[in-house]
């Protein structure tokens, strides 16, 4: 049986993948200042939390890419026949308006749905390597867009563990 305290920091490892991956398509691209790099976290009344907070300057060109941070605030519940994760998944857009959001997406589990006021719509992608994605699409709008809060549910059925 793996202990909770260890599955949660599991969990907590594959957001931060889910996290890190929102600036991967541009990463290299962008040029901008970083100062005051701040890594903060901790476990309180059954939540881990980790925070990792910075100053951006630059990168105020127009037709500079899009950069976003992204917050993720994760639920899960188990039971005997699956366990089903709750994410409010947050984009803060720094720059630019971005066509598609997305996320890499671990493990055995399925989106079922995803629900936000500002979404157009939603898919998973599929690589041919395997790789799989949450897509999703912000409406357009004259205003430009500076959030965007979606609540993302999934399921895996069949938690028994297999060794």
């Amino acid at each position: 049986m793996i202990h909770p305290m260890n599955r949660l920091f599991q969990l907590l490892a594959c957001f931060l993948l889910l996290a890190g991956n929102s600036l991967r398509s541009h990463a290299a691209e962008t040029r901008a200042e970083l100062t005051n790099l701040a890594i903060n976290g901790g476990i309180q009344d059954g939540k881990a939390r980790l925070i990792l907070e910075a100053n951006l300057r630059g990168g105020g060109d127009p037709n500079a890419p899009t950069l976003y941070a992204t917050a993720l605030d994760h639920g899960i519940t188990v039971s005997a026949q699956q366990i089903q994760h709750n994410a409010i998944a947050t984009f803060d857009l720094l720059q630019g308006q971005p066509d598609e959001l997305l996320l890499t997406l671990t493990g055995p589990g399925e989106i079922q749905s995803v629900t936000g006021e500002a979404l157009l719509d939603w898919s998973v992608r599929r690589e041919t390597n395997g790789l799989r994605s949450l897509v999703l699409r912000p409406r357009k709008s004259d205003n430009p867009l500076p959030r965007l809060t979606t609540i993302i549910t999934a399921a895996a059925a069949d938690v028994r563990r297999q060794d």
